[in-house]
């Protein structure tokens, strides 16, 4: 079973950190280039960076399974719908039900945050994660290409799942 731990302290972001490395150069790998990669890991995913995101409102989770480090999450509300930055689990614990059952966390902290929607954005190249989020319920609502910086750009597609009221 997933429990979800809200990441609270210097410890946890670490372990998010230590999480992210294997996962994002698993899983895009094939998409973007290991260096692209690295550079955004060092500006989006590190613990200090993560703790500066947090201090602005976002709220990050460990994921566990039997006490094992398997995922992580972050979302941020804003004014009518929950910004799920990322949602990221090992190789290893995919194709199990873990992603769906992150994506219905994610949907839990919307409607406590008295939200009606739930966005994302995702690689365009990213076609299995795509294909879990339509599966679940999500939309793509629109395209959008982000500089971030190095020479490096976001190609995304923004994906949208409204709450059944």
């Amino acid at each position: 079973m997933l429990e979800f731990s809200e990441a609270r302290s210097a410890a946890d972001y670490a372990a998010i950190e230590n999480l992210a490395r294997p996962i994002w150069h698993e899983c895009f790998a094939d998409i973007i280039s290991g260096a692209q990669i690295d550079y955004m890991l060092e500006r989006f995913l590190t613990a200090d960076v993560m703790q500066q995101y947090a201090h602005n409102g976002y709220r990050f989770w460990l994921v566990t399974e039997n006490g094992d480090a398997v995922g992580f999450m972050s979302m941020h509300a804003e004014e009518r719908r929950m910004f799920l930055s990322k949602v990221y689990l090992l190789a290893s614990h995919r194709g199990k039900g873990h992603g769906r059952r992150m994506l219905a966390f994610a949907d839990e902290c919307t409607r406590d945050a008295g939200l009606e929607a739930v966005y994302l954005t995702v690689n365009r190249g990213n076609t299995r994660a795509i294909e879990v989020y339509l599966r679940c319920g999500y939309e793509i609502i629109a395209e959008q290409q982000a500089d971030i910086g190095n020479g490096f750009v976001m190609d995304d597609y923004v994906m949208e799942r409204r709450l059944p009221v």
